[in-house]
């Protein structure tokens, strides 16, 4: 589903802000005070809508919401039920201020998606100074905001040496969890974890920088890591590059009894920082990041779309 971006009336910051208490409710995130308007946006039927309805509103008996995501951010398409509301009009609210944080203008394509994807063509350039407008921002460790320095093909010989003895097919073929569980059954877990935690903290002291890290020191609001490294060896790595004072809460993989991309590890990072999940922003690189933005219910985007002045 696509349209393009076109001025509304400026009618909507109050009726949002009126609204406010019951949206958040309906979607779970505190909306911006203002809509996306788009044009021509056609095909909605494709997204679930909800009746809320409004006892005691003579004018408005209610909003239908049909929750979305834009761009990776959480959202929805709200329509008032009103006399006479345009069949063409479609009205969006986010989070954030969408404009400001993908700096659409005017005639601008938006692309939506169902609620429960992040995928999709449109990966919108993000103004990283923009993303402080989010209640809390959540990042990946490794190959987002800097790059362990481990030789991970001598790792994978190691853990292969390790688990010999279980192993029913070659080691890259198992996801990380499968790995963990096969280490389990050969009752060689801690053998494993401190392979691979001390792999990575050495890789820690020497890691490098990526452009994103630049951001996290500039940001507005509380700042947490969610790593499927060791939670050391982002401690590490971050003190490396003077950021650890600039970040509120890690989660690493020997955090918590779960590991990514379990949704606990994320919304034990978004607890610690005590804000509502739905006005969080998650930054990651893998496909296994954005399922586990879906899955605990925060916004999410690629480091890719950081560009510009803003990283």
């Amino acid at each position: 589903m696509n349209g393009r971006v076109t001025s509304g009336e400026g009618q909507a910051r109050g009726f949002i802000e009126a609204a406010s208490e019951l949206l958040t409710d309906a979607l779970g995130f505190r909306p911006y005070p203002g809509t996306l308007n788009l044009e021509n946006a056609g095909r909605l039927e494709s997204l679930s809508a909800e009746r809320h309805p409004i006892p005691g509103d003579d004018h408005c008996e209610g909003i239908v919401t049909r929750s979305c995501r834009i761009g990776g951010l959480r959202g929805a398409v709200v329509e008032p039920i009103v006399p006479n509301y345009p069949d063409e009009k479609t009205e969006l609210v986010a989070p954030v201020r969408i404009r400001s944080v993908f700096d659409l203008a005017d005639g601008s394509e938006v692309d939506l998606t169902a609620a429960d994807r992040c995928d999709g063509a449109w990966n919108p350039t993000i103004d990283g100074r923009s993303i402080d407008a989010f209640d809390g921002v959540v990042f990946d460790l490794d190959k987002t905001l800097l790059t362990l320095d481990v030789d991970w093909p001598a790792v994978h010989r190691d853990v292969e040496a390790l688990l010999e003895s279980v192993l029913e097919k070659p080691l890259p073929t198992y996801t990380r969890l499968e790995v963990f569980e096969l280490a389990a059954k050969a009752g060689r877990s801690d053998e494993l974890e401190s392979l691979l935690a001390d792999r990575e903290r050495a890789g820690a002291r020497t890691a490098n920088s990526r452009p994103l890290l630049d951001v996290v020191a500039d940001l507005d609001c509380p700042v947490g890591i969610c790593t499927a490294n060791a939670e050391r060896a982002a401690e590490i790595a971050l003190e490396r590059f003077g950021a650890l004072g600039d970040v509120d809460a890690i989660v690493g993989r020997d955090t918590l009894a779960q590991d990514k991309p379990h949704p606990r590890t994320l919304l034990e990072v978004v607890r610690t920082l005590n804000v509502a999940p739905g006005n969080v922003l998650y930054v990651g690189d893998e496909e296994t990041d954005a399922e586990l933005a879906v899955a605990a219910e925060t916004s999410y985007a690629h480091p890719d779309q950081f560009r510009g002045d803003g990283v």
